[in-house]
């Protein structure tokens, strides 16, 4: 959880911390291991989301709107999200363009996406620590234990013999970017190759019983509705 309105009244310090990226000299930067370049941008994605949702804090919205979605929703600013932009090394992004550049195309671990903040109850969790290139694997796998283990993230309802999937596993969000890595034939013959990907990874990550169930049991996979209210600890 993030206190955003004590962030706001510290949004000189943010910023620069923010400006530190973008007046870090490419150079430098391509010198660096694969490790740490991951953890950058991470840092980068994660700092810059709480931005956003900190100049736009408290959440303003229509009378129409907050009784649809609630007050606290993120949707209402989602225009300000998609649209919002940013230098790096003095160069322009967007969080649509980092997640396409680095997340999905030249870097090959789908641990990542479950690093990425969507600053709202739904979203993996923020950690209370920056990543590092030295401890990357380490705090990857910690932080793709900690959302499996929230029941918005992964849960079996073996009374209905249905499995809760969180949205980020959908194929139109994040689902794909497990098949090419966690790919599997033998097992989860159900469900089509990017579910099967998606199971077989979750797999390393809980308990011998879960997978048992996912392996061998007889069950419907159902996407959970996302959560999009912020993630105010204020």
């Amino acid at each position: 959880m993030v206190n955003y309105r004590q962030l706001r009244r510290n949004r000189l310090e943010l910023a620069g911390l923010l400006n530190e990226f973008n007046d870090l000299e490419p150079d430098r930067y391509k010198s660096w291991s694969r490790e740490d370049k991951i953890a950058f941008w991470i840092n980068v994605y994660n700092l810059q989301k709480i931005k956003i949702v900190t100049d736009n804090y408290p959440i303003k919205s229509s009378r129409i709107l907050r009784v649809l979605w609630g007050l606290n929703d993120l949707r209402h600013i989602e225009k300000d999200i998609t649209q919002y932009k940013f230098l790096v090394m003095d160069e322009e992004f967007t969080f649509k363009k980092i997640e396409q550049r680095f997340f999905r195309q030249e870097f090959d671990d789908p641990r990542i996406c479950l690093a990425l903040s969507d600053a709202c109850l739904s979203s993996p969790p923020l950690r209370n620590e920056p990543y590092y290139g030295s401890r990357l694997d380490e705090q990857l796998d910690d932080q793709v234990r900690k959302f499996l283990s929230s029941p918005l993230a992964f849960k079996i309802d073996r009374d209905k013999n249905r499995v809760y999937l969180s949205a980020v596993f959908e194929q139109g969000r994040f689902g794909n970017e497990f098949v090419e890595k966690y790919s599997i034939d033998r097992k989860f013959k159900d469900h089509p190759p990017e579910v099967r990907a998606v199971l077989n990874f979750v797999s390393k990550y809980i308990s011998d019983r879960d997978v048992s169930f996912l392996e061998v049991g007889n069950y419907s996979i159902h996407y959970m509705k996302y959560d999009w209210t912020i993630n105010d600890g204020s």
